[in-house]
């Protein structure tokens, strides 16, 4: 992509920023599991609590979302502009058979709700039996969508928080099985936040 693109300097540095932040929350909320809650000391002699994973978290989430809304409206739009779906496919695919299960519905979230064309994709492309998807990749897409996708669409549009709200109810009263009611309208609809 470097290559046909010129992408932000801000772009290749937020990895760097937001992973650092991400794996230093991450070994906070350990090791306070490990001591099943009771505060801990830092490197430097500090007592650490909940609370300080919590700001933790707030520090990763003061990156990340800057950073996921720039990758959805620059770089994505980008590779959209500057690359085919030919000369992308044999890249997305490598990654998909990289990714681990659970991480499917990223790759597949701009799918929106097109679960034939998901499927279609996980048995041609990916050599996922046809009955694996339906049982164990569905699922865990769906859930994907609903825990990540979902809130990255609220983020885009802030006006559409009463939708996603109402989806998120009804997912849950669904028990995550895809089968509750689907989103009304169009996805451009759902997008704009005019449903």
């Amino acid at each position: 992509m470097a290559k046909r693109v010129t992408l932000a300097v801000k772009m290749t540095a937020d990895h760097v920023t937001m992973n650092v932040a991400l794996a230093e929350s991450v070994a906070l909320i350990d090791r306070l599991l490990a001591t099943e809650g009771t505060p801990i000391f830092s490197a430097n002699g500090e007592t650490q609590t909940w609370a300080d994973a919590f700001a933790a978290y707030k520090k990763v989430e003061v990156i990340m979302v800057p950073h996921l809304l720039e990758e959805e409206d620059v770089a994505v739009e980008q590779l959209r502009d500057n690359f085919t779906a030919k000369e992308i496919h044999p890249i997305e695919s490598k990654m998909a058979k990289a990714l681990p299960p659970w991480a499917l519905g990223h790759l597949y979230r701009r799918l929106g709700d097109e679960t034939p064309t998901k499927r279609a994709h996980a048995v041609a492309i990916l050599g996922v039996p046809g009955f694996i998807f339906d049982r164990v990749l569905r699922s865990n897409i769906e859930k994907y969508q609903y825990e990540v996708g979902w809130l990255v669409e609220e983020l885009k549009t802030p006006a559409s928080h009463g939708y996603w709200d109402e989806q998120r109810a009804m997912y849950r009263a669904s028990k995550g099985c895809g089968c509750g009611a689907k989103p009304a309208g169009t996805r451009g609809q759902r997008a704009a936040g005019t449903i």
